[in-house]
């Protein structure tokens, strides 16, 4: 296994709230919602959580290609975003009923992804300006 990051662009560690809707085209292309928080994000992508998951619902997610929407707040600046995107990954913890899951925002708008690097910049920003003390 290779620790080499193949990632065009940097996550950050963030935790933000966010509504996804889950489309199930076998289902009539009726979306599926539920809560979750992001761990990282990236221009281009992030690593979610959602909670109170059954089994049921994270057996349907399991398919080739599964799509989603976002959306969330960002933080400081308030811009409301919705992005879309395909789920990349998937992780269920059956004991917690918690689905972590990656998503690559496949189409997202020049303003949006200004708006996402902004923001990260922001965030790592942060980070550096952090002092620690022992």
């Amino acid at each position: 296994m290779s620790s080499v990051n193949r990632r065009k662009h940097k996550r950050v560690e963030a935790k933000i709230e966010v509504e996804i809707e889950v489309v199930f085209p076998e289902e009539t292309f009726r979306p599926k919602r539920k809560g979750g928080q992001t761990l990282n994000i990236s221009e281009r992508g992030m690593k979610i959580m959602m909670f109170d998951v059954p089994e049921s619902f994270y057996k349907k997610m399991l398919s080739p290609i599964r799509y989603a929407k976002i959306s969330f707040t960002l933080p400081a600046t308030n811009k409301h975003k919705v992005l879309h995107g395909k789920m990349v990954w998937l992780d269920y913890n059956s004991q917690k009923e918690e689905c972590t899951f990656g998503i690559c925002f496949e189409t997202i708008t020049p303003e949006d992804q200004k708006d996402m690097h902004d923001f990260i910049g922001t965030l790592e920003r942060q980070k550096d300006s952090e002092v620690k003390v022992d």
